[in-house]
């Protein structure tokens, strides 16, 4: 219950734009997850914090906190599928930051297979679909973006929620926008920040 209570106030924190305090907040659930051996909500919070350290610019503990967190799923000690995909797809987005995108495509590529395997998380599939279609479309695999991107907007409508449908279409304005589409990737931008306005992140 404790964990559950701090993840929730650290995304009430994230969407207010209170990173600092929100770092702190995941941070803590850390801690009280080591402590407690609770590896169940440890490997959440590993990748949560990995991720709000990456957007804060340090990727040296980005990274060695997804490191930890492999090689705790590696034990056996974390066998959930869903937090496996959640790792490597934070590792994805990471190397995708960094611009290591050779390394980012087989982690985007493990991720969205273990989220195809549980299957009930279509949220996460379509966020899945759509980091790997970023990573492609850098790599110049135009072709594969395009319609990683297409399913990734096409899933997350199936959702009946409305932020992965938002991340989607985000995405997928940045790419219309690299390709020279203007007029598509104005329309699309559009329709992510009404969407994001919707959700409460302004």
């Amino acid at each position: 219950m404790l964990s559950t209570a701090r993840y929730n106030l650290a995304g009430a924190l994230l969407a207010q734009g209170r990173t600092p305090e929100a770092e702190s907040m995941r941070r803590a659930v850390v801690d009280h997850t080591r402590r407690t051996s609770d590896t169940f909500n440890l490997t959440i919070a590993l990748s949560e914090l990995a991720l709000v350290r990456a957007v804060r610019g340090d990727f040296d503990e980005a990274f060695s906190l997804l490191e930890q967190n492999i090689r705790l799923i590696g034990t056996g000690r974390a066998p959930w599928i869903s937090h496996e995909s959640q790792a490597f797809g934070v590792l994805g987005s990471v190397l995708h930051m960094t611009g290591r995108n050779e390394e980012a495509r087989p982690a985007c590529e493990t991720a969205l297979a273990k989220s195809l395997e549980v299957g009930i998380f279509k949220d996460y599939i379509a966020l899945e679909l759509a980091n790997l279609a970023q990573v492609e479309h850098d790599l110049g695999e135009i072709e594969a973006a395009t319609k990683h991107i297409g399913e990734a907007r096409r899933v997350a409508e199936e959702c009946g929620v409305l932020w992965p449908v938002a991340v989607a279409t985000s995405i997928a304005a940045q790419l219309a926008g690299a390709d020279g589409n203007v007029d598509a990737a104005e329309r699309l931008a559009h329709q992510a920040l009404a969407m994001n306005y919707e959700l409460g992140y302004h």
